[in-house]
């Protein structure tokens, strides 16, 4: 059954997934918590699934191969949209569980990784799954306050955190979806920004940038280069 059709899927929206793995509620619920990682890897999809051992996950041979089946498991890239709907729903002991199987090979890589660009993003990816696990410690908090303040958590990340927090300090209601029918989705709650001034409300406010001066140096420098060519072309002109 899994064979039939995988290459006629569209492997866009949650329905594809959930009918391409329908009947294996388990295997699905491996297939959600690999998304609390947004660059999933083979070596983060095997620690997911041992960590999930508790929640009847099995890590086999048929159950891998079902999942390498999946276009974003071969790439390794995981569209932030689908990411969002997957882990809208996903059982908050098992994202825990997956978090922290997640924690434990970043920090693997961060030890290997002592200086550089690959050190760093281990370290924002350390923080941003440390504050997913319990977004009411203060120095996860911490952390990625000073991580937004000097500007290294991307957009993309800032997204992620601010789905954490609404989970997290929203309520579960009931939605209209497209053809009829209802589904569960987190409603309200507070954005990252909102939350961290809360939580930490003797931090100063992030400050705004600077404003850029207009006559910088690369002004002076095209103004230069303008003013040669106008000057030339008068030269041309009046030989011409």
């Amino acid at each position: 059954r899994y064979d039939a059709d995988i290459n006629y899927r569209r492997w866009r929206d949650l329905k594809d997934y959930e009918e391409y793995l329908a009947g294996d509620p388990v295997l699905f619920l491996w297939l959600r918590a690999l998304a609390v990682y947004p660059l999933p890897t083979w070596e983060i999809t095997l620690a997911i699934g041992k960590a999930l051992a508790p929640k009847g996950v099995v890590v086999n041979y048929d159950n891998l191969l079902k999942l390498s089946r999946i276009p974003w498991l071969q790439t390794g890239r995981l569209d932030p949209r689908l990411r969002e709907a997957l882990l809208e729903n996903l059982d908050p002991e098992a994202e825990k569980l997956a978090r922290h199987a997640v924690k434990e090979e970043l920090e693997a890589v961060f030890n290997n990784t002592r200086n550089g660009h690959a050190n760093l993003e281990a370290q924002t990816n350390l923080a941003i799954q440390q504050f997913a696990i319990n977004p009411d410690d203060r120095a996860g908090q911490e952390a990625i306050l000073y991580l937004l303040d000097q500007g290294i958590i991307t957009k993309k990340q800032e997204a992620e955190l601010n789905q954490v927090v609404g989970r997290h300090t929203g309520t579960t209601g009931s939605v209209a979806i497209k053809g009829g029918g209802t589904q569960k989705k987190h409603i309200g709650g507070d954005d990252l920004q909102t939350f961290l001034a809360k939580s930490l409300p003797g931090a100063p406010d992030r400050p705004l940038p600077p404003p850029r001066p207009f006559f910088t140096p690369e002004f002076w420098w095209s103004a230069g280069l303008t003013t040669v060519f106008l000057a030339l072309l008068g030269i041309m002109r009046s030989l011409s």
